[in-house]
């Protein structure tokens, strides 16, 4: 899982400082997850975003737990759809972008050899897919005024894969509107689950 509250953008120039705790450790029914918070600040000392990220480590858990209730689809409003193609060499781009050179992601052996189909998209790349579709449908084109957004990663994606996510209204209130979301692949299975996204009026 993955969350990124965004105070400031970020411009090209921009030196960050980056400070990271262990903010948590959660027993599962298959393992544990640890949580990573990192804040960022720039140049200038101004906070620009806070990042959480969540991992997930298979081993002796706590037991099986009771299954989470599913959301409604059919009280779902959809607001805005998009729908993309994941190029395929989107994954070496991405690679080249972010310094994640994670083999999993750019060799089909490898990925592979991990239980993989083959190589897989980036989860941050995924992620940033879907938040494409949430800047363009929902805050006009602003980058700017998405302020936060948090997903759930449900499963891998494949480089060719079409993706397409659907955004509905959550909740509105004073300066922002928090919508959900989930992407589902070409197949209709849903690669994000839970996703939420608030941007700014």
């Amino acid at each position: 899982a993955e969350e990124h509250v965004l105070y400031e953008a970020i411009q090209p120039g921009d030196t960050l400082t980056i400070s990271t705790v262990l903010e948590s450790v959660d027993k599962k029914d298959t393992g544990e997850t640890f949580t990573v918070k990192s804040t960022e600040t720039n140049q200038h000392g101004t906070p620009v975003a806070e990042v959480r990220g969540t991992m997930f480590i298979r081993g002796s858990g706590s037991g099986p737990r009771p299954a989470a209730a599913l959301s409604d689809e059919a009280e779902r409003s959809i607001e805005h759809e998009a729908t993309t193609k994941v190029d395929e060499d989107q994954t070496h781009r991405y690679a080249e972008a972010s310094g994640d050179h994670n083999p999993i992601h750019l060799d089909e052996a490898t990925a592979r050899m991990a239980g993989l189909p083959g190589i897989i998209l980036h989860g941050m790349c995924t992620m940033a897919l879907a938040t494409q579709g949430a800047v363009d449908g929902l805050a006009g084109g602003d980058p700017s005024r998405v302020r936060r957004v948090a997903v759930r990663f449900s499963k891998p994606v494949r480089p060719g894969q079409e993706l397409t996510t659907k955004f509905w209204p959550e909740a509105g209130a004073g300066e922002a509107t928090t919508y959900g979301f989930e992407t589902y692949n070409s197949d209709g299975i849903a690669v994000i689950k839970a996703g939420i996204v608030e941007v700014e009026s």
